[in-house]
């Protein structure tokens, strides 16, 4: 009885200690950003911003000692998709450059450097960058006008696209916030993909494989609900034998779910 109610204490303040750093984590979280920082006023001072996605896997590492003091930065090639403000084309190779990065087993990341993560689809708001180009293909280098705050990144999963950490439901929702804010990109609001978190578009409009479906399932991590693809059976088919007489055979596959990376 007694080892019971030892056993049971135990678990109550472990969920406890879990509880509180959850809270502690958030409130963290909540104040990785400097409120005082305005979206609208980036939007307004910056020459260029685009939409564009990005191209390079593997950043390219490298020093710069410009205060006398070595930091790492790293930079990437962004392919311009669609173009706001600046003198950039659609289809042209720019560069993207920040501080922060991985090199002769140095790690240093700054806090909000306004990394790209992944091989996704942003809204860049830029500044001309001082560093030379490390892609010969993309002479175009840009640095991020405000550090962590000027970059929205498209999402493929239960909401449409995130800046800082604010998510967005649909399409519609971030150009509106993007309108208020002096940006104005022209879209067709009754368009189901712009009305739509992308998974409930996918399921609704995009034409699965036969025998594949859908579904949502909610991911360990973050909380956030992801999408898994699972192969459901084959229908029932037949063989014919060399005698004429048909056989029935049902083939069957073992269900497998498979989640995808939230990048």
């Amino acid at each position: 009885m007694i080892k019971k109610q030892k056993t049971l204490l135990l678990k109550i303040l472990l969920g406890k200690l879990a509880l509180l750093l959850m809270v502690c984590s958030n409130t963290f979280a909540q104040h990785i950003f400097d409120d005082n920082v305005k979206i609208k006023d980036l939007i307004r001072e910056s020459n260029t911003i685009i939409k564009g996605v990005r191209i390079t896997k593997v950043p390219q590492y490298f020093y710069l000692n410009s205060d006398g003091s070595d930091k790492i930065f790293n930079s990437v090639q962004i392919e311009v998709q669609e173009v706001y403000k600046g003198d950039i084309r659609p289809g042209e190779l720019i560069e993207y450059t920040i501080e922060g990065g991985i090199l002769d087993g140095k790690e240093y990341y700054p806090d909000n450097n306004g990394a790209l993560v992944g091989t996704m689809e942003y809204i860049l708001i830029l500044a001309p960058s001082t560093v030379d180009s490390k892609f010969e293909d993309s002479p175009k280098v840009f640095s991020p006008y405000k550090p962590g705050y000027s970059h929205i990144m498209f999402a493929e999963s239960t909401f449409s696209a995130l800046y800082k950490n604010q998510q967005f439901k649909t399409l519609n929702d971030l150009y509106d916030f993007l309108d208020e804010n002096g940006l104005h990109i022209a879209h067709d609001k009754n368009d189901p993909k712009n009305q739509m978190d992308p998974h409930s578009y996918r399921k609704q409009f995009v034409k699965q494989p036969k025998g594949v479906k859908v579904e949502k399932v909610e991911s360990s991590f973050n909380t956030k609900t992801l999408d898994s693809v699972e192969e459901k059976k084959d229908p029932e088919q037949f063989i014919i034998n060399t005698d004429g007489k048909s056989q029935k055979k049902d083939f069957k596959k073992k269900t497998s779910k498979c989640r995808k990376k939230d990048n």
